[in-house]
Parts: C-alpha cells; structure tokens; sequence
C-alpha cells in the first residue's frame, strides 16, 4: 500500500530569540520507506528537495532555509536526518548496507541508505529523525 501525501510534522514551539531545534520522525509505522534491490547491482536512497538551491521548508505562510549551516544552522535553518531502522522483509541473505544521514546543503542529498551488495532482498526504513535549527522566519 502506498502513502498518497507522506508527510512529516514538527510539533509547535514557543517563540524565542535564542536557536532552537525541534525533531520528528520521518518512516513512521504507518508510513514505511519500503525498498529493494532486485537486480542485485546495489542501492543508494537519497532525500532533497526539487530544487536544492533555492527550495524552503514552509509552515503556513512562513517559509525557512533547510539548507545553510551559518551560525550552526541557527541563522537561516538547516535540517538533518540520522538514525532510521533497516529491516529486511525478504531475501536469504542479510545485505551489508550504510545509513549514514546528515545535514542538507545547497548542492548536496542527504543519504538514507547506502547498498553495495549483489544479493536480492526488500527492506522497509523507518524511524529517522528529522531535526530542523532555526532562529526566525521570513
């Protein structure tokens, strides 16, 4: 079954002048990342947006940055990924993988999971958190 509107909610914040992160999680139980790799050549998932270097994240009418490390990601907003669970639904052998996560940028995905193994297998993602850093909105 697939998600027609996955979707990722951040819980709400009082307001603040200092830097503040908030987290949710990305594959939760009703909206698993279900991944393959039938034709046993490896697998490498990433995540960004359409268009890296211009795109925000929006909240109502209030758009942020997801991407720009300044001030630790305190002065325009970035976003980050880390943790997530692997867990394998079919095949006979475990695959060696990576789930490496990390920050947001302007050129650059962040990686979900990284596969180099020449066995077929299906697996489904969940449980990443999403950690989004910003001070104000535009």
């Amino acid at each position: 079954m697939s998600v027609a509107s996955p979707a990722v909610s951040f819980p709400t914040t009082t307001f603040s002048f200092s830097c503040q992160t908030q987290t949710a999680t990305f594959g939760t139980a009703s909206q698993k990342v279900k991944i393959g790799n039938p034709i046993l050549g490896g697998v490498k998932l990433d995540i960004n947006a359409q268009t890296p270097a211009t795109d925000n994240w929006t909240d109502g009418a209030k758009n942020y940055s997801y991407k720009d490390s300044a001030g630790a990601g305190c002065t325009n907003g970035q976003m980050t990924i880390s943790g997530g669970t692997f867990t394998q639904t079919a095949g006979a052998n475990v695959p060696t993988y990576t789930m490496p996560g990390g920050a947001f940028t302007s050129t650059s995905p962040v990686t979900l999971l990284n596969n180099t193994s020449t066995t077929a297998w299906e697996a489904e993602l969940t449980g990443y958190t999403l950690a989004r850093r910003s001070c104000r909105a535009s």
